[in-house]
């Protein structure tokens, strides 16, 4: 009766109707507490689930009653791989294989494993012994082809895939992995319709989601993307990967309550992620640093009722700063970062480069003393006892145009010069032709160059932010005038205040744009090391 049960869980999974399964499974393993097979389904259904800690519990179960299980050695490794623990996933399949050397299985797992560390020539070897065991696992050709999507050699990718799927058509990981060359070619269409088909193929596919909601967010599809993630997320709470890519979808559109949760629920799981821990404090800085308006901020505006030409309710705030920062980075970042790219300057080299934050600094300085003497600006309107003091940090709008112009003139210089690096495309690098391509003394530049790029991108943060928190202060200074003497107040006050707000939203989008730069320079310091490595042993 144990196995009868077991037979039609196994059905349910093919339809992938999970509750259903495991509803099944139950009843075997209570029927038999010692069916090791039944442990085993059950612990696969509950990691297609995203339930790690109870799949991985039945896991452990099987392998104890039946110490010489391969298959549960394999599916525990394919747990542990989904959790990033790469080291006991590889243990996990080397016992399957001491168990089982034919086993096709372990192969294509362990091939998997490479992978993930990048180790592509020996996740090669794998796929290819396995497909030699068995020519119709079709999971193993589908892995082959993610190797060879790795290395760039894209037409054998495909071919590998319409073989996996000819072999079996509702294999989803297939359709997930050939969207990923799509993506790669930039036939975007093609890549929604593959991951489409996998998602209707496993709609608990955690991976397929996630990689959708990239695909989204590089068109620009913001929303699209975070509904993706988010299914992602439900379907696997605890992928690193997924919460950060949602965290980072909302930072995007300046979400940043909801950004912040991602990264701090990431570093929960694992607290040495950089990227996490860096967004972190980039938001934290930005939440310190720009606040949002007050209803008592505009509140000369509720005080006349609104006219036709005024839709906004009374008392209503306005959009804060980080909001309308929001929307001048709502292009896609690629393309930000792009058009910065055009034209590259000469890279700074030696001790030109250690100046460049002693540059911004005096450039700043040049702006101060553009105003003589410390200066309290305050506005008289009529009707109010006393003047509206204006924050100190202001000191006119020449010196606030100064500023902001020094901020993107030093955007700019830093996302032209640091451009060349993130063009040359360290990581993607896979062959000794490509490597041996680069001029050791331009690898050891970039080197150099990438290590002095923290401190200026620090230093435009700060003043960025600093500058930032100015204009917060005078905006909110000003929303405090009483305009009800305007015939039109709520337009008024919106201009005045979008006024003062226009010459640090001018530097916004540059500014963003090096918060990315650092980020890509950053993927590339370590490709860079290794191309470096490479080159000594295989160049001529």
């Amino acid at each position: 009766m144990a196995q009868t049960y077991r037979n039609r869980a196994i059905a349910w999974i093919k339809e992938n109707e999970f509750e259903r399964a495991i509803s099944d499974l139950s009843h075997a393993i209570d029927i038999d507490p010692t069916f090791a097979k039944a442990y085993n389904s059950r612990g696969t259904v509950y990691g297609r689930k995203g339930d790690a800690e109870r799949a991985v519990a039945d896991f452990d179960r099987a392998i104890r009653l039946a110490p010489t299980f391969a298959a549960a050695f394999v599916n525990r490794a394919v747990t542990f791989g989904k959790q990033g623990n790469f080291d006991r996933a590889l243990a996990d399949c080397d016992r399957a294989l001491a168990l089982d050397p034919r086993s096709a299985a372990a192969h294509s797992t362990r091939g998997w494993l490479h992978i993930h560390k990048n180790e592509l020539d020996d996740a090669l070897g794998d796929f290819n012994r396995a497909i030699e065991l068995d020519s119709t696992f079709a999971a193993a050709h589908s892995g082959r082809g993610t190797v060879f999507r790795r290395k760039g050699e894209f037409n054998r990718a495909l071919d590998d895939f319409a073989e996996a799927l000819r072999i079996d058509p509702r294999l989803a990981s297939a359709y997930n992995n050939r969207a990923l060359v799509y993506r790669d070619l930039h036939e975007i269409d093609k890549t929604i319709d593959d991951l489409n088909r996998a998602i209707l193929l496993n709609p608990e596919y955690a991976l397929a989601y996630d990689n959708r909601g990239n695909a989204w967010i590089e068109q620009g599809k913001i929303d699209q993307g975070i509904t993706d993630f988010t299914q992602a997320v439900r379907i696997e709470p605890s992928n690193i990967n997924f919460l950060i890519h949602r965290a980072q979808a909302y930072e995007r559109q300046s979400k940043f309550d909801l950004a912040l949760k991602g990264f701090n629920a990431a570093l929960a799981i694992d607290k040495t992620r950089s990227d996490a821990a860096a967004a972190r404090t980039r938001i934290l800085a930005m939440a310190n640093s720009v606040k949002a308006l007050t209803a008592s901020s505009i509140r000369s505006a509720s005080a006349t009722p609104s006219t036709e030409q005024d839709s906004r309710p009374a008392g209503k705030p306005l959009q804060p700063l980080e909001t309308r920062v929001s929307q001048a980075r709502a292009a896609p970042i690629d393309a930000a970062l792009a058009s910065s790219y055009q034209q590259p300057t000469q890279p700074a080299v030696g001790a030109e480069r250690t100046a460049s934050v002693k540059s911004l600094a005096e450039s700043l300085a040049a702006c101060n003393r553009l105003v003589d003497g410390k200066i309290r600006l305050s506005v008289d309107v009529p009707g109010q006892a006393n003047k509206i003091p204006i924050d100190a940090c202001f000191r006119g709008r020449q010196h606030l145009d100064c500023l902001a112009t020094a901020l993107l003139s030093e955007a700019t210089s830093i996302s032209n010069e640091y451009a060349e690096i993130v063009r040359t495309n360290y990581p993607n690098l896979s062959s000794v032709q490509a490597i041996c391509s680069i001029e050791g003394a331009r690898i050891d530049d970039h080197m150099d160059r990438a290590k002095a790029l923290d401190a200026r991108a620090a230093a435009l943060q700060t003043a960025f932010y600093n500058n930032a928190t100015c204009v917060e202060k005078v905006r909110d200074d000003l929303g405090k005038i009483d305009l009800s003497a305007m015939r039109d107040s709520g337009a008024l006050m919106h201009s005045v205040l979008d006024s003062i707000s226009e010459p640090i939203d001018r530097a916004a989008e540059k500014e963003r744009a090096v918060v990315r730069l650092v980020q890509d320079i950053k993927t590339s310091q370590q490709a860079m090391q290794t191309v470096r490595g490479l080159r000594a042993v295989t160049c001529p």
